[in-house]
């Protein structure tokens, strides 16, 4: 949430129903083993343009790779993104 802040983005902590997912434009799971996951669909149903990752989900990312000091060569690898 600190970082989605630092980029300029509301973030706020809230129960969410399936509703809310799946007419999300973008759907991302993390935590501290998993980091940032794109969601691509939820119960059969694709979530926005079911491209993953979408480009919120891939700023922060980037951002939780550039705060833990991780370092590529090239875009941020995404699992699924290709």
């Amino acid at each position: 949430m600190e970082l989605a802040a630092q980029l300029g983005l509301t973030a706020e902590e809230r129960d969410l129903d399936v509703y809310d997912a799946v007419t999300a434009d973008e759907v991302f799971l993390t935590s501290t083993s998993l980091c940032v996951c794109p969601v691509r669909s939820l119960n059969g149903h694709v979530i926005g343009d079911g491209r993953v990752p979408g480009p919120v989900t891939r700023r922060i990312t980037q951002a939780v790779h550039r705060a833990r000091g991780h370092r590529f060569r090239g875009p941020v690898p995404v699992p699924g993104s290709a």
